[in-house]
């Protein structure tokens, strides 16, 4: 795991570079009519550039697994040495946090793919069904499915929010500000108004 986040580390330093000297090219001052064309990327460059340098760091910093033998051979020294011992348990615990630091842990611990897949399955749904019957459609599916299945909520608050937040985004983007949302292949027959 170490090395994965080194390797992305770096990834996005090179990606931070790249975005602040293009936007250094076509300029990122403040200009006469307000912010130039660089203005927005040279920042979010900078930000990743130092947010990138901070895993980076953080990556270097993290024992190896060299030293986790090492440590491990300290815990239990000490669990020999201590008066009345510690619990097995707690000993478990130190040496599986031991190895989670020194990378040797798993990605994704026991359990951890079903909320991932939770979240995952029906975003994708979502933006699939986004291209049928648009957004705003698509929006009131997911969210029902979401706040029933995931969320356990009861069925009125359900029907209310899966309903009232995409007619609320409809009414304010597309006929208040006239900015219409994806409609779909469909959703302009599904949606006439």
């Amino acid at each position: 795991m170490r090395k994965a986040q080194i390797i992305v580390a770096f990834f996005f330093v090179a990606v931070g570079i790249v975005v602040i000297v293009d936007a250094a090219r076509v300029g990122f001052g403040w200009g006469p009519s307000g912010p130039e064309s660089g203005f927005f990327p040279f920042y979010l460059g900078v930000g990743t550039l130092i947010c990138s340098a901070l895993v980076l760091i953080k990556g270097f910093k993290e024992p190896t697994p060299e030293n986790l033998e090492a440590a491990l051979e300290r815990i239990r020294r000490a669990v020999v040495t201590t008066a009345g011992g510690v619990p097995e348990e707690r000993v478990r615990l130190l040496e599986a946090e031991a190895r989670r630091i020194a990378g040797k842990a798993r990605l994704i611990p026991e359990g951890g793919l079903k909320p991932i897949l939770w979240v995952l399955i029906p975003s994708a749904g979502m933006v699939i069904l986004t291209e049928f019957v648009g957004i705003h459609i698509a929006a009131a599916i997911f969210l029902a499915f979401y706040m029933r299945a995931v969320g356990k909520i009861r069925w009125i608050t359900v029907a209310l929010v899966s309903i009232l937040l995409p007619v609320s985004l409809y009414v304010v983007f597309d006929k208040m500000f006239l900015i219409p949302l994806p409609t779909g292949l469909w959703g302009s027959k599904l949606i006439p108004f």
